[in-house]
């Protein structure tokens, strides 16, 4: 569960760029001076989502980059809705609009994914079942008179690995297994801008 959310965030955030860029690049149907507002407004947009990514587990952060993205994508929104109203601009609006629309649904699959984690009891469970497990392999070596300290060490390894790695991939904003590759995504189309 957490290797397929972890490929669900990345294939998740690989979208909203994709979708952003798309918007990005629409925005060069306008003329020069409308074009360079929407372009000033991305730039806002790709801050505020980057900033949402990058919040680790700070609420705050969190909530206001949310807010900001929100506030950004209500006034681009309205933007290309006013334009769509005039005739010399109604081809480029009617181009913009959809590629705004699939922006705004990517954002909100990526934030839902970001925050999608195995149910606590499936993690309690793992943890469970490995206590278990290793009182059975004390216990059972005690019948043995031997201990095979290769074998219990390996299971110890192996245990701890597991739980390390599920835990890992599961929790995005912290650990060392993130989504910096993707973020690159984000970071150019800000530079491109």
């Amino acid at each position: 569960m957490s290797g397929s959310r972890f490929e669900t965030r990345k294939a998740s955030l690989i979208d909203e760029a994709n979708c952003i860029g798309t918007a990005i690049l629409r925005a060069d149907t306008y003329p020069d001076s409308l074009k360079n507002t929407f372009k000033k407004d991305f730039a806002v947009y790709l801050s505020s989502r980057i900033a949402y990514f990058e919040s680790d587990r700070n609420e705050e952060k969190i909530n206001t980059s949310l807010r900001e993205s929100a506030e950004i994508s209500q006034t681009l929104w309205n933007r290309a809705t006013q334009y769509s109203r005039d005739k010399d601009l109604f081809l480029p609006s009617n181009m913009m609009i959809p590629a705004l629309n699939s922006m705004f649904d990517a954002a909100t699959t990526a934030n839902e994914a970001y925050n999608a984690n195995v149910p606590e009891p499936i993690v309690y469970l793992l943890l469970f079942f490995s206590i278990i497990i290793s009182f059975y392999i004390g216990y059972s070596s005690g019948f043995k008179k031997k201990i095979d300290r290769f074998y219990i060490l390996g299971f110890c390894l192996l245990t701890s690995v597991v739980i390390y790695i599920t835990l890992d991939l599961d929790r995005p904003r912290r650990g060392s297994i993130n989504m910096q590759n993707e973020m690159f995504l984000f970071n150019d189309l800000k530079g491109n801008l």
